[in-house]
């Protein structure tokens, strides 16, 4: 645009000095011109009157001088009014370039403010793009940020339910461990249990097989059969400190002859102590007896 509007000026400045070569031609030729009437008859000064003689004077040549005359003025004429033309197409055609150039200039202001607004424009749209580019990074940023936090969180959470699973794991194995222990030992104590009871019980057979003769001997000794206790039988109930002291006999099935069931009391009573077992369990065992006394019988049975 600038090589164009630089080449149109170097060719209106030619133009310009052209329009002035001209006009200077016109005006030389507008003052050197006679426009007086005396000029248009002769050309020349009028000379001095001197006397001269008559002649005859041919029209045809006045005819062709004054045609002559006639023509030069008409292309005089011609030639004003051509300079008069070229002039005004001059002046025209330097309006026109006048206003080519306005329109020009205005072209140009408007190229520029259309320029500059597109500057502007591309200005505004790099600082848009700009912020927006600063945004997305910020919005990546953050968005990056809150991924990778709940990255974190989620491997913090996978940490936390992995360990309380293996926690709870840990808790059902031992749970399992403590349980076969309970039952292990549950088992184990009743095994031994069953083999303490199976001990107790060859212990209390044991005992009993020893100690209720020698107590059947003592309290026979300590009983005063009364008369007419033939067919008569009562059950006794007993109950001894751990060294045999006899703490209460009680008829807990009466004979119907009260005589009879106060005198096996009395027997029992006055056998204490009892000879009984000391081991632990065993002793128990014999704590609470119960005697059968009847007379029909060579011995008083424990049962």
């Amino acid at each position: 645009m600038a090589t164009r509007l630089k080449k149109y000026f170097v060719n209106t400045k030619s133009l310009v000095y052209a329009i002035a070569i001209h006009a200077g031609v016109v005006a030389l030729l507008f003052v050197s011109f006679d426009w007086s009437p005396s000029s248009f008859k002769t050309g020349a000064a009028k000379p001095q009157v001197q006397p001269v003689k008559a002649t005859m004077i041919d029209e045809s040549e006045v005819k062709q001088q004054m045609d002559r005359l006639k023509a030069r003025e008409d292309k005089k004429k011609q030639q004003e009014l051509q300079a008069k033309q070229r002039l005004a197409d001059l002046l025209k055609k330097q309006e026109q370039e006048k206003k080519h150039l306005a329109d020009l200039k205005k072209k140009k202001q408007q190229e520029e403010k259309k320029a500059k607004a597109l500057a502007t424009k591309r200005k505004q749209e790099q600082l848009r793009l700009a912020k927006a580019k600063k945004e997305a990074q910020r919005s990546a940023k953050a968005k990056a940020e809150k991924q990778r936090k709940q990255r974190e969180a989620e491997k913090r959470k996978a940490e936390k339910r992995k360990a309380e699973e293996k926690r709870r794991r840990q808790l059902a194995e031992k749970k399992k461990r403590e349980q076969q222990a309970r039952r292990k030992a549950q088992l184990k104590a009743q095994l031994e249990a069953e083999a303490r009871a199976r001990r107790l019980a060859q212990a209390v057979d044991a005992a009993r097989n020893r100690y209720i003769p020698i107590i059947q001997q003592k309290v026979d000794r300590n009983w005063t059969r009364p008369s007419g206790s033939k067919g008569l039988n009562a059950g006794v109930r007993v109950r001894l400190t751990p060294s045999g002291e006899v703490i209460s006999a009680k008829v807990v099935r009466s004979s119907g002859n009260p005589v009879f069931d106060r005198s096996v009391e009395n027997a029992v009573l006055k056998a204490s102590p009892l000879p009984i077992p000391r081991e632990r369990g065993v002793n128990e065992k014999f704590r609470d007896i119960q005697f059968n006394f009847d007379p029909d019988e060579k011995l008083i049975s424990l049962r």
